[in-house]
């Protein structure tokens, strides 16, 4: 799994609107959905609720966002990860 992947992940959970981070850190939005949709097939699981153009975590995802979370805390500390 990339670390760019769960960075994203964070901040579209953060912002809760897949536009809004994709003018954030210059991607497409279509470019930002699908490795959204890739880190949800990687999970085996949905991640977000889709509600127009918002979406919101779910279970699934409010538990693998406390790993990325520390993940990318580790990472951002040592520069490396496990």
């Amino acid at each position: 799994m990339e670390l760019d992947k769960l960075r994203y992940f964070k901040r579209i959970a953060e912002l809760e609107n897949i536009s809004k981070v994709a003018k954030e850190v210059n991607i497409a939005q279509s470019a930002l959905s699908r490795m959204l949709k890739s880190l949800e097939d990687e999970f085996h699981a949905p991640l977000f609720d889709r509600r127009g153009k918002n979406i919101y975590l779910n279970e699934n995802g409010s538990i693998h966002g406390q790993g990325s979370h520390h993940l990318c805390l580790r990472q951002s500390y040592t520069g490396d990860l496990p």
